[in-house]
């Protein structure tokens, strides 16, 4: 894969997960790409980090994947007052 398609993914995933999560891809990482050319995995190293949702291209962060988020998502059963 060229540099300028590492770079754009790069971008999306510091847009869609911070910034800080560019500290932790130092590392090579590896695209898969499918035989019609659009994108299917993203490895770093030898584990697979996120997998690339078919129907938008959003990259979906495996276990490995949502350990390199500094994110917390705190879920309630109760409904948010408006």
């Amino acid at each position: 894969m060229d540099q300028f398609t590492k770079d754009i993914i790069r971008g999306v995933l510091s847009y869609i997960y911070g910034p800080s999560i560019l500290k932790k891809l130092d590392g090579e990482f590896r695209i898969e790409v499918s035989r019609t050319g659009g994108l299917r995995r993203i490895y770093l190293g030898d584990k697979l980090i996120f997998t690339i949702r078919a129907s938008d291209g959003h990259p979906l962060p495996t276990l490995e994947g949502a350990r390199l988020i500094d994110k917390v998502v705190i879920v309630s059963r109760e409904p948010r007052p408006s």
